[in-house]
């Protein structure tokens, strides 16, 4: 009977252990089970963050290519139109008249630089000297092609990049708080 027994015992050991090995495995796989629903809720939660995040960008994007393409390239493309053709009478003003163009350009140098801000007014856009020998015979054809660069100047580029400043100008634009631009600009 001993023998039965501890046969018994050792058969009764063995299925204590595959049982708990078998409940074991079973709180594994729940635990394992949790933790994956876990992760994928987690991954799910980055991925609709990060499609959210791209559809802001693309947003923005489109954005700044709409004032891109409403705004700044047409803009551009009208001043560089404007300064090149007022390069181009430049030209033809200083192979006409060059000893008053040379004067004009002397007299304008001592004003200082544009583009550095020393100066923002001109009252005459080839020089007094030319102006009067253009006043003073207004049929000649350096006056002629003068008022046609000017209604070229003003109305096929001045106007439209005008109309185009107005209406998108600001559309870029931060604003500041008034109190922080009335100290930087006192006056």
């Amino acid at each position: 009977m001993t023998e039965l027994s501890t046969t018994r015992n050792a058969s009764d050991i063995g299925l204590i252990v595959q049982g708990v090995l078998i409940f074991l495995s079973a709180v594994i796989g729940v635990v394992g089970y949790y933790v994956q629903g876990r992760l994928k809720s987690k991954e799910k939660k980055e991925e609709e963050l990060m499609r959210q995040a791209m559809h802001i960008r693309e947003l923005k994007l489109k954005k700044i290519n709409e004032k891109l393409m409403l705004f700044l390239a047409p803009c551009s493309q009208l001043c560089f139109n404007l300064v090149t053709h007022k390069g181009y009478f430049y030209d033809y003003a200083e192979k006409i008249y060059p000893e008053e163009w040379k004067r004009w350009k002397e007299v304008k140098s001592e004003w200082g630089s544009y583009g550095k801000g020393e100066y923002n007014k001109s009252w005459t856009f080839v020089g007094e000297e030319i102006e009067k020998t253009m006043k003073e015979n207004p049929d000649i054809e350096f006056s002629k092609r003068y008022r046609q660069c000017m209604r070229i100047l003003v109305y096929e580029f001045a106007l439209p990049a005008s109309k185009l400043i107005q209406q998108y100008g600001q559309s870029l634009s931060v604003r500041g708080d008034k109190d922080k631009y009335k100290k930087r600009f006192p006056w």
